[in-house]
């Protein structure tokens, strides 16, 4: 019998586990899409995923309750934290030349 352990696929299966287990406590935002016109927004952060969904929801329930067929679309994803630029990218400030 083999152990779990020499099992790739058990191995994959555990790391994604923990990696969405980790996100449970970090920050989401919610992106919205009104289908009919293609605007995007973006709404957050919000503390954790599930305070994301219910903002998803009721900004999907006051599109919908607004009247003007308004359909709204929400996705909830993980706020990442910004990756570091690469050594060779130089970052002007805006209020440079």
């Amino acid at each position: 019998m083999r152990d779990e352990h020499d099992d790739p696929v058990a191995r994959l299966l555990d790391s994604l586990i923990r990696h969405e287990t980790d996100a449970l406590d970090q920050a989401h935002i919610v992106v919205s899409r009104e289908l009919r016109s293609g605007r995007v927004s973006c709404h957050g952060p919000y503390a954790d995923p599930f305070a994301a969904l219910v903002a998803a929801a009721d900004l999907e329930t006051a599109a919908a309750g607004a009247g003007d067929n308004a359909e709204v679309v929400c996705r909830v994803a993980r706020l990442w934290a910004p990756l570091p630029a690469p050594e060779h990218v130089v970052r002007r400030d805006r209020t440079e030349g």
